[in-house]
């Protein structure tokens, strides 16, 4: 149930929201069964949550909702971070690309994670989106297909 893979991910960055005091909360509709491969959503949940917590500001917000409709399933991923200039937001899916420059961060990562994002959605035959507004917050949205 891609419910209870949302809730072991959240549950391995506990430590890191609680050291930011970054305020986690979930609205996951129950029960949510999925067709696909579960060790890629999970790394999916993983990218999407991760990147919300590096780009949050002590004392922040993410907030993380699942939910079914007639024909997907849903996942929205927001925080209250530093956000993404627009002229990026086009690019940050692309490998290797980094915003940080711009995002005023300095970063050890790759440039990667949110291109294996892309690919996951893409491999389970759905789609991420991505809002950003500086100064104000990202929020990722991600539909997949519900084969039940």
């Amino acid at each position: 149930m891609f419910d209870k893979i949302i809730r072991d991910v959240i549950i391995l960055f506990e430590s890191q929201t609680n050291a930011k005091g970054i305020v986690l909360s979930c609205v996951l509709e129950p029960n949510t069964l999925i067709n696909g491969d579960v060790n890629r959503l999970k790394q999916l949940v993983i990218i999407l949550i991760d990147n919300a917590i590096h780009y949050t500001d002590h004392q922040g917000r993410i907030d993380v909702k699942l939910v079914k409709q007639e024909k997907t399933i849903e996942i929205s991923i927001s925080d209250t971070g530093i956000g993404i200039d627009k002229e990026h937001l086009e690019k940050i899916f692309d490998r290797f690309y980094r915003a940080e420059q711009s995002r005023g961060r300095n970063s050890e990562g790759a440039g990667l994670g949110l291109a294996i994002a892309k690919w996951i959605v893409a491999e389970q035959n759905g789609s991420i989106k991505v809002a950003s507004n500086p100064e104000q917050g990202t929020t990722f949205r991600v539909s997949l297909p519900d084969n039940q």
